[in-house]
């Protein structure tokens, strides 16, 4: 069975929501975790999740009161999540720490963790 991962994130901000979607070869109905943060100060940071439908996954965070300027948004394939769980059909496929996973965009830390990342940056005017 496959168990390579390709995920891609794009964002983009419309008034006060920042708009996030992406492309994600896993089953349907895994979670994709995705961060916002703002590098420059003042810092902002935001955090939400998007379920996979059909290979693809969308969400929006709510960023009123954000200053202009760049917002980094990494979206993650993983297994461990700070406050919700995978199916229990995709830590089977992928292994309990994702260590299991294999793909261009798939890292490891520590303890044999296991995450596709992806990386992308939206401006807010």
């Amino acid at each position: 069975m496959d168990r390579r991962v390709d995920l891609s994130v794009q964002a983009r901000v419309e008034g006060d929501a920042l708009h996030v979607r992406g492309r994600a070869t896993v089953p349907d109905g895994a979670l994709i975790v995705f961060a916002a943060r703002r590098v420059q100060a003042p810092v902002r940071r935001a955090m939400g999740y998007a379920r996979v439908a059909g290979h693809g996954y969308a969400a929006a965070l709510d960023i009123a009161g954000w200053p202009p300027g760049d917002i980094v948004v990494d979206a993650h394939f993983q297994m461990m999540l700070p406050d919700r769980s995978q199916p229990a059909a995709l830590q089977a496929l992928y292994g309990a720490s994702g260590e299991r996973m294999t793909g261009p965009g798939v890292v490891e830390g520590g303890g044999g963790f296991r995450a596709a990342i992806a990386s992308t940056v939206a401006g807010r005017p």
